[in-house]
């Protein structure tokens, strides 16, 4: 598991737990660090360090913003594994710094 820093306040985490095929991602931002493009910019920054594997997500149905994030970072939505996204299709993602 990683930590997530905005600045150098905690702001969430990120885990890969290795699959048969690719990682499964699990990631979660603290509320007060919604909408600052910080899960947009992780997801990208694991694209970037496994950009030969298969990544996907368990995402809950009623998790809106959850889905839009993966939607946005290139995943599928399939009925075997949740979100999956195959090594480059990752979305337009930019890595930099997340808005303060």
């Amino acid at each position: 598991m990683n930590l997530i820093l905005h600045g150098e306040i905690p702001a969430g985490f990120v885990r890969l737990d290795r699959a048969a095929a690719g990682y499964e991602v699990s990631i979660a931002i603290a509320p007060e660090h919604f909408r600052l493009g910080i899960g947009s910019i992780a997801l990208a920054l694991l694209h970037q360090l496994l950009p030969d594997e298969d990544l996907w997500a368990h995402v809950h149905d009623e998790n809106v913003a959850s889905r839009a994030l993966f939607r946005r970072a290139g995943y599928a939505e399939t009925e075997q594994q949740g979100w999956l996204c195959h090594p480059g299709r990752a979305g337009d993602a930019a890595v930099g710094s997340a808005r303060s």
